[in-house]
């Protein structure tokens, strides 16, 4: 049941407020969206920027791709900017809501070295001749369960190419008690009860937390000669940016 609650919800932002769903700020809300579209791709490239800065000083590689993936791209907020960075890149969504809005993003901006992936929300969905030497997931992973997500990630990095680069960022703590986690999982489940609770907001984003020890596990698998790890917080929620680079 909550699994299709779960994509419910996913297909149905991606209908009313894609840009949001990507990056849950007032102003990319639909109604608020074009006085500030150029904004919303801006953190995207500044994204990027920040992320490569770090490639480029700790594992001192050279920032030239040819095949990069994008997972949960969504609307192509990362997607536009790292296209010009690479021969070639593949956007992957959950969502084909999703992934019309990048095309016509990527349209607009002439863009032409881009591909995209629908898939259905579950490990595998690359084929078995997909490898890249780039892949980047942000913002994504933190809205899967981990009993999808792990299969997911170790999916990824199985078409990481020898010497390749990644990166991915997810939650692994979030500062609030079982008993509160629990309540906005059926506040999730039912969400006619916090508007009966006068919860003022739009949208009640499902949220999940990963073991590290468990991802790190996996890294192992995937002969991960590299780790740098960054962490961070976004109010009770604490997560980790993982820079990556595969034996080579």
């Amino acid at each position: 049941m909550f699994q299709s609650l779960y994509h419910h919800f996913w297909h149905k932002i991606a209908k009313t407020d894609p840009y949001f769903g990507v990056l849950s700020h007032p102003n990319f809300l639909s109604e608020t969206l074009p006085a500030h579209k150029e904004k919303f791709f801006q953190t995207g490239t500044h994204h990027i920027i920040n992320i490569f800065k770090v490639f480029e000083q700790q594992f001192k590689h050279p920032l030239s791709f040819s095949h990069v993936l994008d997972f949960g791209c969504g609307t192509g907020r990362v997607l536009t900017a790292l296209a010009s960075k690479c021969l070639h890149i593949t956007g992957v969504d959950v969502s084909s809501e999703m992934i019309g809005e990048a095309q016509k993003n990527c349209k607009e901006r002439g863009l032409t070295n881009v591909t995209f992936l629908h898939m259905d929300g579950k490990a595998p969905f690359l084929q078995a001749d997909d490898h890249f030497d780039l892949i980047h997931s942000v913002i994504v992973l933190q809205h899967i369960p981990p009993k999808t997500g792990i299969p997911i990630i170790h999916h990824l990095l199985s078409h990481l190419e020898p010497g390749g680069l990644a990166y991915l960022q997810f939650n692994y703590y979030t500062a609030k008690t079982l008993l509160q986690r629990w309540a906005i999982r059926i506040a999730f489940t039912f969400p006619q009860i916090p508007k009966l609770l006068g919860f003022k907001g739009k949208y009640l984003f499902p949220l999940f937390d990963y073991n590290l020890d468990e991802v790190f596990q996996v890294l192992h698998h995937h002969d991960i000669q590299q780790a740098l790890t960054t962490f961070g917080k976004d109010g009770p929620h604490h997560f980790v940016n993982l820079f990556l680079q595969k034996k080579d």
